[in-house]
């Protein structure tokens, strides 16, 4: 799908905002080390409220410019 005054999927135009991954307990700590580790640009955690209430979450980018948003579950 895309928005109504969007252009259609492709080169110059994208079919949805962002995507989201649900992530096991994790500390951001941690998660932050491994993206780190492989060249992914973290910009920081912030605290949001989404489909399952408010969650620790970040919004990284991959290679083509695509946005994948990484939800962690709540620690125990």
């Amino acid at each position: 799908m895309r928005s109504r005054h969007g252009s259609a999927p492709g080169p110059e135009g994208r079919n949805l905002d962002h995507f989201c991954h649900r992530i096991a307990a994790v500390a951001a700590e941690d998660l932050t080390s491994y993206l780190q580790s492989r060249v992914v640009n973290v910009p920081g955690f912030s605290k949001r409220y989404g489909a399952q209430g408010y969650g620790n979450l970040i919004h990284i980018e991959d290679r083509e410019g695509n946005t994948l948003e990484l939800n962690l579950a709540n620690l125990p």
